[in-house]
Protein backbone atom coordinates (compact mmCIF):
# COMPACT_ATOMS: atom_id res chain seq x y z
CA UNK A 1 0.00 0.00 0.00
CA UNK A 2 2.73 1.98 1.01
CA UNK A 3 4.55 1.67 -2.59
CA UNK A 4 1.60 2.59 -4.66
CA UNK A 5 0.81 5.71 -2.27
CA UNK A 6 4.72 6.66 -3.06
CA UNK A 7 4.35 6.05 -6.45
CA UNK A 8 1.19 8.01 -7.34
CA UNK A 9 3.30 11.23 -5.09
CA UNK A 10 6.16 11.01 -7.40
CA UNK A 11 4.10 10.88 -10.60
CA UNK A 12 2.26 13.83 -8.95
CA UNK A 13 4.93 15.62 -8.59
CA UNK A 14 6.52 15.03 -12.06
CA UNK A 15 3.39 16.31 -13.81
CA UNK A 16 3.65 19.58 -11.32
CA UNK A 17 7.17 19.77 -12.54
CA UNK A 18 6.50 19.47 -15.81
CA UNK A 19 3.74 21.94 -15.46
CA UNK A 20 5.49 24.69 -14.04
CA UNK A 21 8.06 24.23 -16.65
CA UNK A 22 5.92 25.07 -19.68
CA UNK A 23 4.89 27.71 -17.45
CA UNK A 24 8.75 29.50 -17.39
CA UNK A 25 8.57 32.82 -18.67
CA UNK A 26 9.44 33.42 -22.46
CA UNK A 27 12.64 34.85 -21.53
CA UNK A 28 13.92 31.34 -19.98
CA UNK A 29 13.10 29.40 -23.12
CA UNK A 30 15.15 28.59 -25.80
CA UNK A 31 15.53 30.66 -28.93
CA UNK A 32 18.92 30.11 -31.12
CA UNK A 33 18.89 33.81 -32.65
CA UNK A 34 17.73 36.19 -29.49
CA UNK A 35 21.25 36.96 -29.18
CA UNK A 36 22.65 37.75 -32.38
CA UNK A 37 25.66 35.45 -33.46
CA UNK A 38 26.43 33.24 -30.74
CA UNK A 39 29.62 34.50 -30.05
CA UNK A 40 30.43 35.64 -26.55
CA UNK A 41 31.54 39.27 -27.63
CA UNK A 42 27.88 39.68 -28.99
CA UNK A 43 26.74 38.04 -25.28
CA UNK A 44 28.76 40.87 -24.14
CA UNK A 45 27.42 43.65 -25.87
CA UNK A 46 24.07 44.70 -26.53
CA UNK A 47 22.07 41.71 -25.68
CA UNK A 48 24.21 40.32 -22.40
CA UNK A 49 22.62 42.14 -20.33
CA UNK A 50 19.30 39.96 -21.56
CA UNK A 51 21.98 36.58 -20.89
CA UNK A 52 23.16 37.77 -17.46
CA UNK A 53 19.05 38.26 -16.73
CA UNK A 54 18.11 34.68 -18.18
CA UNK A 55 20.79 33.38 -16.44
CA UNK A 56 19.71 34.97 -12.83
CA UNK A 57 16.15 33.44 -13.80
CA UNK A 58 17.37 30.02 -14.04
CA UNK A 59 19.47 30.14 -10.91
CA UNK A 60 16.55 31.18 -9.10
CA UNK A 61 14.39 28.78 -10.38
CA UNK A 62 17.24 26.44 -9.10
CA UNK A 63 16.83 27.97 -5.40
CA UNK A 64 13.24 27.41 -5.53
CA UNK A 65 13.51 23.53 -6.60
CA UNK A 66 11.35 24.19 -9.38
CA UNK A 67 14.07 22.96 -11.92
CA UNK A 68 17.01 19.87 -11.07
CA UNK A 69 20.58 20.85 -11.57
CA UNK A 70 20.59 18.76 -15.03
CA UNK A 71 17.74 21.29 -16.42
CA UNK A 72 19.79 24.51 -15.27
CA UNK A 73 22.55 23.00 -16.72
CA UNK A 74 21.32 22.77 -19.71
CA UNK A 75 19.11 26.19 -19.70
CA UNK A 76 22.89 27.60 -19.24
CA UNK A 77 24.94 26.35 -21.85
CA UNK A 78 21.83 27.32 -24.57
CA UNK A 79 22.52 30.50 -23.10
CA UNK A 80 26.07 30.91 -23.08
CA UNK A 81 26.35 29.11 -26.21
CA UNK A 82 23.80 31.24 -27.99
Amino acid sequence: MYRICQAQDQAWREKRRVRELEELPRTLRWNPGELGSGTMASAAGGGGSDAVRRLQDAKQMLDARLITDAEYEAIKAKIVSS
